[in-house]
């Protein structure tokens, strides 16, 4: 049976307020809480559009000195392109002042996304530099906005890390060991013998790297090898004891971060060697660099507060050291720093000279012997080759630098 007619119109009359006022009060998301309601019903969450840090460091190298930087937290890199498109033209960043008070804001032309590191670049007018406190973003219609952040100028590695776990952050240390070589006639890299002749010796200073966690007492230190002697287990050499590989002369001093598991921004594998007789072995991962254009100049660069390094390899020839037991293939790799600063490394191998071999005869009461000797090298070091060491092939990756660990 159908209504009467006035009836419906009356339904109608009643219904047609509710849909309207559903529709025309969309609220305002506050990015970076735990939750929006855009109506009664809509209990959205926005926990996940959130940011580590604001960072403003006027120390930088340019052009990372011009911007106020906010990076985002772990898989939120699709809410922010949601809310700013995949340019960040889409939002502005709001620039206060220590009391609150807004004193600037950015335009379509000075913000800007990087999806490689997940970030925000916000270039604040020079004028105001030096009095922004505080900044937040909003997308251009003003329906949605983070919460507000402290801008720093130095970040510590909780900054850094954010939500991620503390006890997966990997804290590397450099040292580096002399591997010393022989030098006679008759002399390979898999023999030497205690016959006649001059005796000199090369030291190779090699690097390597240990790890530890910062949080935790893991790590590989226990890979550091004490001194191994020429001579085997008696650690005597046609009369001598000499270092073969000498570990002691240096303590671990600490490089860099990387942090333990593939994680958000840390995606790329970093492996390293231990000591003289381990294989590389994966430490951690540190993030891509991405290419930043500013004024017509592209610019390779770390999402904010980390660092660039990129491993330099020199490979001594086997060639310059006839009548020896260095091996062929050796190469050594360091990881440098990059920056404007930054110089080719050098690897220098030394020498000592003025060692012999040959026959020696001694006589205890009516017993005569003769043993061939050698006596070690004892003048110098001086400088025996240098090789330079070479990036070619190589690519930077973006560590937690020491200051912040």
């Amino acid at each position: 049976m159908s209504l009467p007619r006035r009836i419906k119109r009356l339904a109608l009359a009643l219904l047609t307020p509710l849909f309207v006022t559903a529709c025309i009060n969309p609220g305002v998301k506050v990015l970076g809480s735990n939750a929006v309601s855009l109506s009664p019903s809509n209990t959205a969450t926005t926990s996940s559009f959130s940011f580590k840090f604001a960072l403003l460091n006027t120390a930088a190298a340019t052009p990372n000195n011009l911007f106020v930087f906010l990076q985002g937290n772990e898989n939120t890199s699709s809410i922010i392109v949601d809310t700013c498109n995949f340019s960040g033209t889409g939002c502005k960043c709001v620039f206060e002042n220590s009391a609150g008070t807004q004193i600037g804001t950015t335009s379509s032309t000075t913000i800007s996304y990087d999806s490689t590191g997940n970030y925000l670049r916000c270039q604040a007018d020079p004028s105001i530099t030096a009095s922004i406190a505080k900044v937040y973003v909003t997308n251009i219609a003003g329906t949605a906005s983070s919460s507000v952040l402290s801008v720093k100028s130095t970040l510590t590695a909780s900054d850094l890390l954010g939500t991620l776990s503390a006890s997966s952050l990997i804290s590397v240390y450099k040292y580096y060991c002399n591997l010393n070589y022989l030098q006679k006639t008759g002399t390979t890299a898999a023999s030497f013998d205690c016959t006649a002749g001059a005796l000199n010796e090369f030291v190779f200073p090699f690097n390597y790297y240990l790890w530890g966690g910062t949080y935790s007492s893991a790590g590989n230190f226990g890979s550091k090898p004490t001194d191994i002697l020429y001579g085997g287990p008696t650690g005597i050499l046609c009369g001598m004891q000499l270092n073969q590989e000498d570990c002691t002369v240096s303590t671990p001093a600490l490089s860099f971060g990387l942090y333990g598991s593939s994680t958000g921004i840390y995606s790329v594998p970093i492996s390293m060697t231990a000591s003289p007789t381990a294989g590389s072995a994966l430490y951690g991962y540190a993030a891509p660099t991405s290419t930043f254009t500013y004024t017509g100049t592209a610019y390779t660069v770390c999402p904010p507060g980390l660092s660039a390094e990129i491993f330099y390899q020199a490979t001594p020839a086997a060639t310059d050291f006839v009548s020896s037991n260095v091996p062929s293939g050796l190469v050594d790799t360091i990881a440098q720093a990059v920056s404007t600063t930054t110089t080719t490394p050098t690897l220098n191998v030394y020498e000592y000279t003025g060692g012999s071999c040959g026959s020696v005869t001694t006589s205890t009461g009516t017993v005569t012997s003769t043993q061939q000797l050698c006596k070690a090298p004892t003048s110098g070091p001086g400088i025996a080759h240098s090789y330079s060491y070479s990036s070619n092939t190589q690519t930077q990756f973006c560590v937690i630098p020491a200051s912040a660990l």
